[in-house]
């Protein structure tokens, strides 16, 4: 298509079009944008539940230290292992991925122990989409270390539950107030990695729009050079047309 044979309502539909498109696209990419910091909200919602399910146990446990009743022992333990099941879910979904599955594969394994449902599709869409990134093997680094700090927490809970011993006890006590002590910190790194998440689709979005915004400047100014040197050819020629015809040149 020869851009200088249109006419000019052509060639400004053209360029009408090619803005129509690239506002299209930059708010496609703005809808993409918020709705990844969204998934990154609802994790981060996840999180903090996650940590009140931590000071419950903790509570809990201190409940069951002083009663020793079964029923506290028996609600601190299913506690504990709801905390253990959610925290191992980034690090597991991960692994499935790593080995060839889809999200929706990933999902149907998934939800049959998952506590929340919901949460955990909202996981599983973002470790995909962050798949094979750096913050993505932090974010499961983190998870299964969490995981394997739960686990032993539960151990050792166990342990103390079946044991008389008092020297034993305290031993094992001091290691469960450690780890109790220890949550604060894992959580906050694990805050921390998912600011990281939120700055890395903030950086990828931030330079998609930059291409897409100079793509259609270039575009848009390079049609309107066209459209210019169009219009100014012609009238340009209808001048020395008319120039000669005045000086008699027939």
């Amino acid at each position: 298509m020869n851009l200088f044979n249109l006419s000019i309502k052509k060639k400004l539909f053209f360029i009408s079009m090619i803005s129509v498109i690239s506002i299209t696209c930059l708010i496609l990419i703005s809808l993409l944008f918020f709705s990844r910091i969204g998934q990154i909200g609802d994790i981060t919602a996840s999180v903090l539940k996650y940590q009140l399910r931590v000071k419950e146990v903790s509570i809990n446990f201190n409940e069951y230290i002083s009663t020793g009743e079964k029923e506290a022992y028996t609600f601190l333990i299913k506690g504990l292992t709801s905390i253990r099941v959610t925290d191992g879910t980034i690090a597991r979904l991960y692994e499935l991925f790593k080995q060839g599955d889809s999200v929706d594969q990933a999902i149907e394994k998934m939800i049959k122990t998952s506590p929340n449902p919901d949460a955990m599709k909202k996981v599983a869409m973002l470790v995909y989409s962050i798949l094979d990134t750096e913050v993505s093997v932090k974010l499961y680094n983190q998870s299964v270390k969490v995981n394997k700090v739960t686990l032993n927490w539960l151990e050792l809970i166990k342990q103390y539950h079946g044991i008389d011993d008092s020297v034993e006890k305290k031993q094992l006590l001091s290691q469960i107030n450690a780890i109790e002590a220890s949550m604060p910190s894992l959580m906050e790194t694990t805050h921390t990695i998912m600011n990281e998440i939120a700055d890395y689709f903030s950086l990828k979005i931030r330079k998609v729009f930059i291409i897409i915004g100079s793509l259609s400047i270039i575009l848009i100014v390079a049609m309107g050079f066209f459209i210019t040197k169009s219009i100014i050819g012609p009238l340009n020629l209808t001048m020395n047309f008319v120039n000669e015809i005045s000086e008699g040149n027939f």
